[in-house]
């Protein structure tokens, strides 16, 4: 018995079967395709002829093993355990649409790399009819590659001819053993040594996502493909073109596919992977087997380079690699620091692949087609397959987490319009190629715009006096313990504008804050500043005292409205304190006088974060003002017996959504003053037969949790993501809920959508009156349907701008591309319309963070930590993993030591809690990327490898009877995370909301009421512990320290 040769793979074959042992057992790996034959065949000779095959190519005799430590195999007799299996289609309907759903089918099975009961290939016959059959072919990539599948073809076509010819098929002797022995040469010599640091340096680039997710984990594992036929005659084009610059056509494709990339994903550094034939021997071009490579070249792309300056560079660049092809790919992964297991391997990948078979068996043709496995995990593979004289394909094939059917769509008809227009584009520069034909910006700009609308109120003011005077005798507000009607509420509004309109230094539009307690006077305050004729404030009475007197410089605001209580807590804030209590005495104040309102006049300003420290004050006109509310009150048909919630903090502009449009309709705003519960939001809901709840898609998720009150017709989520689970129990009951967007800078919001029960992902819906959105890229052009770019928003909502920040107000808002007489805001938010003209939010562009739908800039936050003594630099970034979520990180360099506890203490004195990083990280020193700027990805890279509960000392279990129902409770909390008694809440992924949950929670198992506040002073169970102890035998003080 002849003694089997034991063989270690490849690397390639290797790399392969390694990701298989990581990802399953997919049909990933299947390569193939058939050819279709058309004439009279003889069965017999095929067989006989792929046995010839067979016989000549080592590899696909390949039998694999796993000896424990390395994959390994032998080569068996293939050729004499081979035969032909022919099914027959013929009875079929329609047989050749029944054979290729077969094939189909059959192609997504995948193969055992182990314990293989048969060997890694599959050639079957597919019989349609009496001349026209199907020679099939499935193969395992780990025996075979693309140009493989093309080789078995041809060889079994010319051993099938000589054959019937009566002659010997005499096809080579091929071992791919020969070739594993030089490529274990090859990656021990100096020369693997040197590509690789070529390769790592090509790598060092700045590059960021190509591809941008545009929704998690759709949970289809087959990808989505289209093909683009491209025609002999406009392959002649570009065969011309390629010509006269002594370019590839692939060149020339590769080239356009960069153009179409950087006009689309705004991305100057783009790194494409290309197949690489990888056959250094003439002997390989013959031999079966996994030669195959990846190189992936990094090419700059600008916007001022012509066409023919790009194919210039593109030539120079592939010439360059090509040089270094045989270092592998999936080595280099391995090397890369950015590249994280279980991570697409690259974002974009380009092939071409020779499809020139067109060829006899006998007296019969035969056409060559490849399947696709259906399989691949990356985000966009194009595949260019000429068939020469016919033309060819280009076969786009992605991810559905990345791409739909629309962005392809457009993706294909764009460059099948610039293959045409080629020889005028050559000489154009890059950022002027147009990407839309006349009539497709004519249709985009039609969905862009929201209705017209004249509203019957030029201001709030009017449509507040008509208010007034409908309705009297109606509840305005209410709270806890406190109600207003409308003639009351106007009383006190009225005094409150006289007293202002009596100061000896009034000053109509000047700037009035309101540090008012959450009750009606609150809203007492606002109406009176509008009445007057100024410009209010309003600050959230919880900000800590330096982030009120930023708040003040930012609005260059002198006067505050306080209510006396505060203004004792506040006293160290600079500024003129009008006291409310004495406002509205009456005593010394007659009522106010009616004053003009301008169109531009400032009716309100909200401060955003700001990237120098300092918040941005964002004035919003009442012609902004104004239309949003009467596009709201229209649009949701609000009545006078509609009661909405108000929850918001003041210092957010979704609290105007919760105010106004109720009372120019004659209903009721009822305020909450403990926000944080969600027990007590939801009780309210039942309590005051609240009809309309607008809110934040965190809030609405543990709502959705919670029984769902009769009373409630209509939910609103707005300022961050709403997946369609956190809403299931509201469309179950049939309650209307509306995804919205907008930032502050365009008045509270701009899109709506309502939600389908049977949506899986939400877009962001369409303009509402007078408002216009455009997707549009870094030159100010418009963006076909399907492609992200950069939201722009105009028309009547948008704000005056960042009061007494003309640098920031000339960056944000710009002149209109399209009407010259008009501005837009850029958002720095990204999205893109579909093909039904609703617009979806894929993300941010620049490095403001939008963290449980706030906007936070990080230098406000960095600024704030420098403060502190012995921090050298810092910087904040958005991260995201299971445990936390959605969360902010801050990375410190430290001076000596530095405790991370107090310094949280420190930012709490000077920032919102939403604005302290949850996590903190001290290194060594930032790492920086190659332009000199701090390298957010290697960043992100390092948190996840210092989650917490992987580097933590020793983590104490719970002893006592409360700290270990305290463990239960937060292992429902944070289910993914380990944690001992000592361990912060906080720091452990917890944030204020799942501390509302904490606090519901222990009152349920204890008894004891215990508030947010108090969970943010003792956050480990150990303190929760001592401290419900404490409570519960009347001896526990919480002492705070200095």
């Amino acid at each position: 018995m002849k003694q089997k040769i034991i063989y270690h793979p490849s690397v390639t074959q290797r790399l392969i079967w390694l990701d298989q042992l990581i990802a399953g057992n997919p049909g990933r790996y299947n390569i193939g395709g058939y050819a279709l034959i058309e004439g009279p065949l003889s069965v017999k000779q095929l067989e006989e002829a792929i046995r010839e095959v067979l016989r000549s190519q080592e590899i696909y005799a390949a039998v694999f093993a796993d000896d424990g430590n390395d994959l390994t195999w032998y080569a068996d007799d293939a050729a004499a355990a081979f035969s032909l299996e022919v099914i027959d289609f013929a009875d079929a309907t329609n047989p050749a649409v029944a054979a290729q759903q077969w094939m189909e089918t059959d192609f997504a099975v995948p193969f055992r790399i182990i314990h293989n009961e048969n060997y890694l290939f599959s050639i079957k016959v597919l019989r349609a009819g009496p001349e026209q059959h199907y020679c099939y072919a499935k193969l395992h990539h780990i025996i075979a590659d693309g140009w493989s599948f093309k080789l078995l073809l041809q060889q079994i076509a010319e051993a099938y001819n000589q054959l019937i010819a009566g002659n010997s098929p005499g096809l080579p002797d091929c071992r791919y053993t020969e070739y594993i022995a030089d490529d274990t040469t090859y990656h021990a010599s100096e020369q693997a040594a040197e590509d690789k640091q070529f390769w790592l340096q090509e790598h060092s680039r700045s590059t960021t996502e190509l591809c941008r997710r545009i929704r998690n984990n759709t949970g289809k594992k087959e990808a989505g493909a289209a093909t683009l036929t491209v025609s002999a005659a406009s392959k002649q084009i570009l065969e011309k073109v390629a010509a006269e610059h002594k370019a590839s056509v692939f060149q020339l494709m590769l080239s356009l596919f960069l153009v179409f990339f950087l006009r689309t994903r705004q991305e100057n550094n783009i790194a494409v992977a290309l197949p690489v034939l990888n056959r250094p021997r003439k002997i390989y071009k013959q031999t079966a087997g996994v030669f195959m490579n990846l190189i992936c070249p990094v090419f700059l792309v600008e916007g001022e380079q012509t066409m023919a300056m790009l194919l210039g560079e593109v030539k120079k660049k592939m010439s360059q690699c090509l040089r270094h092809q045989r270092y592998q790919y999936g080595q280099l992964l391995k090397e890369l620091p950015s590249y994280r297991q279980g991570q697409p391997a690259y974002q974009l990948r380009i092939s071409y692949e020779d499809f020139d078979f067109n060829t006899t068996l006998g007296k019969a043709a035969a056409y060559a087609t490849a399947l696709s496995n259906h399989h691949e995990t990356e985000p966009l593979s194009i595949y260019i397959r000429d068939y020469h004289d016919q033309g060819f394909d280009i076969r786009f094939v992605y991810s559905p987490d990345y791409f739909d059917e629309e962005t392809i769509g457009g993706m294909t008809t764009t460059i099948s319009r610039w293959i045409d227009d080629l020889p005028l584009l050559m000489n154009t520069m890059l950022k002027q190629v147009p990407l839309l034909t006349a009539a497709e910006e004519e249709h985009i700009l039609s969905f862009s715009a929201g209705p017209a609308a004249v509203w019957p109120h030029q201001h709030f003011n009017d449509m507040w006096q008509k208010s007034v005077t409908s309705f009297p005798d109606n509840i305005a507000v209410s709270s806890a313990g406190q109600s207003l009607t409308y003639s009351e509420l106007h009383r006190r509004a009225s005094l409150v504008a006289g007293s202002l309109q009596q100061c000896p230094d009034f000053s109509r539009q000047e700037v009035i804050a309101l540090l008012l307690p959450r009750s009606a006077d609150l809203l007492a305050g606002m109406i009176g500043c509008l009445l007057a004729g100024v410009t209010y404030l309003p600050i959230d009475a919880s900000e800590p005292v330096e982030r009120i007197t930023l708040l003040l410089e930012s609005a260059c605001c002198r006067k505050i409205i306080v209510s006396r209580h505060l203004w004792e807590e506040a006293a160290v804030v600079k500024g003129e304190a009008l006291f409310y209590e004495e406002m509205i005495s009456g005593e010394t104040v007659t009522s106010y006088l009616p004053t003009v309102i301008y169109p531009n006049d400032i009716a309100y300003i909200i401060c955003t974060s700001g990237s120098t420290g300092q918040p941005k004050a964002v004035g919003i006109p009442h012609r902004a003002f104004i239309n949003y509310v009467s596009h709201f009150r229209q649009f949701f048909m609000l009545r006078s017996h509609d009661v909405v919630l108000q929850h918001a903090s003041v210092g957010f502009d979704i609290s105007v959504e919760e105010i106004f449009p109720v009372l120019g309709a004659g209903g009721r705003v009822h305020i909450l003053e403990e926000r944080r519960d969600i027990h007590r939001i939801n009780s309210t809901i039942a309590e005051e037969g609240i009809t309309i709840v607008s809110s934040t898609p965190l809030i609405i998720r543990l709502l959705n949790e919670q029984p769902v009150h009769g009373s409630l017709r209509l939910l609103i989520s707005g300022g961050d993501v709403l997946e369609p689970a956190y809403v299931s129990s509201f469309l179950a009951a049939g309650i209307p809920v509306y995804n919205t967007y907008g930032p502050t800078e365009s008045t509270v919001c701009v899109s709506y959508y309502r939600i389908n029960p049977g949506d899986d992902h939400l877009p962001i819906g369409t303009p509402i009156s007078n408002t216009s959105i455009y997707i549009l890229d870094r030159e100010d052009q418009l963006l076909p349907v399907g492609v992200e770019g950069e939201i722009h928003i105009g028309g009547a909502g948008l704000a005056a701008g960042y009061l007494n920040n003309e640098q920031a107000t000339a960056e944000k808002f710009i002149v209109h591309p399209f009407l010259p007489e008009q501005r837009l805001y850029r958002s720095g938010d990204t999205g893109r319309y579909d093909a039904a003209g609703l617009l979806w939010y894929t993300g941010r562009n620049d490095l403001q963070l939008k963290i449980r739908g706030v906007r936070i800039e990080p230098g406000e936050v960095e600024y704030a930590m420098l403060q502190y003594e012995g921090i050298m630099a810092a910087v904040v970034l958005a991260a995201q993993d299971p445990a936390h979520g959605e969360y902010m990180a801050a990375f410190v360099v430290i001076r000596g030591t530095t405790d991370v506890t107090a310094m949280r203490v420190f930012l709490r004195s000077r920032l919102p809690e939403y604005m302290i990083p949850l996590r903190i990280v001290a290194v060594d020193s930032i790492l920086l990327n190659t332009q000199g700027k701090p390298d957010i990805t290697a960043l992100r890279l390092l948190l996840c490898q210092t989650l917490p509960g992987t580097s933590r000392g020793q983590l104490i279990p719970p002893e006592t009877r409360h700290e270990k129902i305290l463990a239960a409770i937060w292992e429902q909390i944070l289910p993914t995370v380990t944690f001992g008694v000592n361990d912060n809440f906080f720091e452990l992924g917890g944030h204020s909301l799942s501390a509302v949950t904490l606090a519901g929670e222990i009152e349920n198992r204890f008894g004891i009421s215990i508030s947010i506040v108090e969970i943010f002073r003792a956050p480990t169970i150990r303190q929760l512990a001592e401290m419900i102890s404490g409570r519960e035998t009347n001896k526990f003080e919480f002492i705070e320290l200095d």
